[in-house]
């Protein structure tokens, strides 16, 4: 049986790569709010303590892309 927090993780993944949600309405982010940092390294730490390489691999190429928007963004606000 999964736990809440897997539940979560999983929804959240799914909804972040663009995939279905599974049953419950469980998310450890808020789909209405830009996509955090924190939210990512959160996923990325639980997919690598289960071993889901894979995941690991997108989560962590999606981390990288977030943060050079965000830094991106902020220079451009320094600059104006």
């Amino acid at each position: 049986m999964k736990t809440v927090e897997s539940i979560a993780m999983e929804n959240s993944y799914n909804l972040i790569m663009g995939k279905d949600m599974i049953g419950s309405g469980y998310l450890i982010h808020n789909p209405n709010e830009p996509l955090s940092v924190e939210t990512l390294k959160r996923l990325f730490d639980y997919y690598k303590s289960q071993k889901a390489w894979s995941r690991c691999v997108k989560i962590q190429t999606l981390l990288v892309k977030t943060k050079y928007y965000n830094e991106i963004k902020r220079l451009s606000k320094k600059n104006s």
